[in-house]
């Protein structure tokens, strides 16, 4: 069903071949699978029949990442992350990172986990959790903080590569120096986004443009810092 979910035509539909080759532009863009993804026409005993047969083979899809480093300001740093797609063969995504250094971020834990067909509809699910333990190296010089940050995305379909999604979003920090107040964001960010590129991965064509409103706190979301962003971010990519 994740394959079948990304078609564009279904049985006993009238010949398409726009929605055929769509169809193929979706599954290629879900990264699962190795390039060379055809969709291939079979006659059948019933003339005017065809079977449309998709040929594929899954690629890996998981991922494993270590990294050591080491600055004059931040000495010794470790980071890993582990990253899984299509888990158990179901189109989800698994996130998982960790990191530690000396000094700056001491330590930095975080989990996402992607749904892109919650409930089995077109509404896709973004969900993670994370937590830091910071040294502030700023001239502000607050000491340490703990941040607990949790988020929760959704996101639907307008047609084909536009996109509409909200993500809430609650963070809690708090400073070890008495002198300074805990904080509390809470914020909603509603993003437009349009999307051609080929391969999540390794993109060889099309564009990506995002735009997104970020409202923190005011009198509906309450918390102790308002104000407001607004980001656009713009990619193309060329073979």
């Amino acid at each position: 069903y994740v394959v079948r979910r990304k078609f564009e035509v279904r049985e006993n539909e009238l010949y398409n071949g726009l929605l055929l080759r769509q169809s193929q532009q979706n599954l290629n863009r879900l990264g699962f699978f190795k390039p060379g993804l055809a969709l291939n026409q079979q006659p059948t005993e019933v003339g005017n029949v065809l079977d449309v047969v998709t040929k594929l083979d899954e690629t890996q899809t998981g991922s494993f990442q270590a990294q050591l480093g080491y600055s004059e300001q931040t000495q010794l740093t470790v980071a890993v992350s582990l990253s899984k797609g299509n888990l158990f063969g179901r189109g989800q995504t698994l996130r998982l990172s960790a990191e530690s250094g000396q000094r700056g971020v001491r330590q930095n834990y975080s989990v996402d986990f992607i749904e892109p067909h919650l409930l089995d509809s077109d509404f896709s699910s973004d969900s993670s959790v994370a937590y830091r333990n910071v040294q502030d190296l700023t001239e502000l010089n607050r000491g340490d903080y703990q941040e607990t940050r949790l988020s929760q995305g959704f996101g639907f379909p307008i047609y084909r590569v536009f996109k509409l999604g909200f993500t809430f979003e609650g963070l809690n920090r708090t400073f070890d120096t008495e002198s300074i107040n805990s904080q509390r964001l809470r914020s909603l960010t509603p993003a437009f986004s349009y999307n051609t590129v080929n391969h999540p991965i390794f993109p060889t064509d099309g564009s990506e443009v995002i735009f997104s409103v970020t409202q923190v706190g005011g009198q509906v979301f309450g918390g102790t810092t308002e104000f407001r962003r607004y980001r656009i971010r713009a990619q193309r990519f060329i073979a």
